[in-house]
């Protein structure tokens, strides 16, 4: 289902993107709305599913960790053990992010860890639990991430 969205809406997410701890009233000064309205508007949002929570970005870098990217290839696999793989990874506490994804790999995952080892043994726990249902692994190393606003979210 395909959310229609009026311009106002589009204009409240545009500013929460940017920064969604922004205070309400600001939101209101540059939507030309009230602050009750873009609260209300905000909460109807959240209701519909279309605001699923307000997220933290985190330099993760400065923390010490490095990032990368691991797509899988998955092979001969049942839609349980599938569900099992998918699961597994989720558990791992280096795996900050997981998706199915529908192109030339079947599976992505965002591990995030201090030194090459712990990234090595996951990725080896990993293999031993699952290496029979990955045809191919890929590992691209994250050098910096860019945020931006979303630009299509709004025809400001």
């Amino acid at each position: 289902m395909t959310e229609n969205l009026d311009l106002r809406d589009q204009k409240i997410l545009y500013e929460l993107d940017n920064n969604s701890r922004v205070p309400a009233s600001q939101i209101a000064k540059k939507v030309r709305l009230s602050k009750v309205s873009v609260n209300q508007r905000i909460k109807k949002l959240q209701n519909r599913g279309v605001i699923k929570n307000f997220v933290t970005q985190v330099n993760y870098r400065l923390l010490g960790y490095n990032t990368s990217r691991v797509y899988y290839k998955l092979q001969n696999i049942s839609a349980e053990k599938e569900e099992e793989f998918f699961n597994f990874l989720c558990s791992l506490p280096v795996i900050g992010y997981v998706a199915r994804v529908d192109c030339s790999y079947d599976a992505f995952s965002v591990a995030m860890y201090k030194s090459i080892e712990d990234l090595d043994s996951v990725l080896h726990k990993i293999k031993e639990k699952y290496g029979n249902f990955i045809k191919e692994r890929n590992i691209l190393p994250v050098l910096n991430i860019l945020y931006f606003s979303r630009r299509y979210l709004s025809k400001i």
